[in-house]
């Protein structure tokens, strides 16, 4: 009797452990788990911040890369048109030599002249059309200098999707000149064909004027 009352004591010992060892791991895991989301948290905002901050990065390293590739490819166009301008020009030379050679010939020998030879061929390079001379501008390039034109806007961190060029509309520089494009809002006001329609309404007034004039006049003084 007295083996069993000391065995119950010990089986209530034991289950009293069991529930304390119980509770302590359930405090253990809600600590734990508990610590956990917290460091999620914290650890979730950094990377978020050191991501938009990597991105923003790359993005204006991009742009700055995309701006100075836009500006070289300009360059490049403009120094490919110069250097045609001069290759054209150079063979002109030497073909204006050449027929000035042929001429001086001609006239010792008192031959006939060649048509050909007394015309000159125009130096590209010295004497360049105004769009030729346009194209040696990076404004002579529109669509490349626009493409310019949006990646700075975009480098300075401008919200535009296009350039909006002030009024008169755009201006291209050559030879120091300015053409400049109409601007046809100042000629709104205006109604030409009413204009015409009152001018030709006076006229035929007038017509009718003259005409009674005539009629009522007496002229038997003239005679």
């Amino acid at each position: 009797m007295k083996q069993a009352s000391i065995e119950l004591q010990k089986a209530h010992l034991t289950s009293i452990e069991h529930i304390n060892l119980q509770e302590k791991i359930r405090e253990d895991k809600k600590r734990k788990r508990t610590s956990r989301k917290s460091i999620y948290k914290r650890s979730s905002s950094a990377a978020t911040s050191d991501l938009k901050e990597r991105i923003q990065i790359r993005t204006e390293a991009e742009r700055v890369a995309a701006l100075r590739k836009a500006k070289k490819t300009l360059q490049a166009a403009i120094n490919k048109h110069n250097k045609l301008l001069k290759e054209q020009g150079i063979a002109a030379r030497r073909a204006n030599r050449a027929k000035r050679d042929r001429v001086q010939l001609a006239i010792a020998r008192n031959s006939l002249l060649a048509p050909e030879d007394l015309i000159l061929d125009r130096e590209l390079d010295k004497a360049p059309t105004t769009i030729e001379d346009a194209r040696s501008t990076r404004e002579g390039h529109p669509e490349l200098f626009h493409i310019v034109l949006q990646l700075e806007a975009k480098l300075k961190r401008e919200t535009k999707s296009h350039i909006d060029f002030p009024e008169p509309d755009l201006l291209i520089k050559t030879n120091n000149s300015r053409v400049e494009q109409l601007n046809h809002d100042e000629f709104r006001e205006s109604s030409p064909i009413k204009s015409i329609l009152q001018e030709s309404s006076d006229v035929e007034s007038n017509a009718r004027s003259i005409d009674s004039i005539q009629k009522n006049a007496d002229f038997s003084h003239v005679i």
